[in-house]
């Protein structure tokens, strides 16, 4: 299996996200990890207080105006800010919408600003939990048309390589390595 590393993230149904206080009519998509096989110290840092891990799936053009330089179309974000860039891949697989991507390479997220009670401001910034050790790993994503399911593969220092795993999936070389990593996944937050 390599040292790969895989995530399932879902979007839950309402009565699951009420039971754990999980805001249900949100304007972002969010897509609760369900399964993980392998150890990634960067998802421990990103979960929250109760040990559950999340990201948002963001159309870049809601977020992004004026003279856009960058080519992703789509933005995973995770409670700490950007997990990473989702560039949609030109190659299609049946019911099957692939993509990749890679983490932020700065040492602290955009820095977000909070109005405080007094009218002030404070500004948070967070530290990037994938810097330094990690900011080389590229992300493989999968995810269904309507993006209620996303898969996230995480292959260790392949960010330069990342494409060709975009290619082995799409040929059918990945099929192994899934079938195992599914069969190895195991409960990020216990939902029932």
């Amino acid at each position: 299996m390599n040292d790969y590393v895989y995530l399932k993230s879902v979007l839950l149904d309402n009565e699951t996200r009420g039971r754990h206080g999980i805001k249900q009519d949100a304007k972002t998509l969010r897509l609760d990890a369900v399964g993980q096989a392998g150890y990634y110290r960067p998802v421990e840092a990103i979960k929250t207080q109760k040990g559950m891990f999340y990201v948002n799936i963001i159309d870049r053009d809601n977020v992004i105006h004026g003279n856009v330089r960058r080519n992703a179309q789509l933005m995973v974000q995770c409670p700490a800010g950007n997990f990473s860039s989702f560039y949609v891949s030109d190659t299609s697989v049946k019911d099957v919408i692939v993509g990749f991507g890679n983490p932020s390479s700065d040492e602290f997220f955009k820095p977000k600003r909070r109005k405080r009670v007094d009218g002030s401001e404070k500004i948070i910034e967070k530290r990037n939990p994938f810097y330094p050790e990690h900011t080389n790993d590229g992300f493989l994503f999968l995810a269904k048309p309507d993006f209620t399911e996303l898969e996230i593969i995480i292959v260790p220092e392949g960010r330069y390589v990342i494409q060709s795993y975009v290619k082995k999936y799409t040929d059918g070389q990945m099929r192994d390595v899934l079938t195992e990593l599914r069969k190895a996944a195991r409960p990020v937050y216990r939902y029932v």
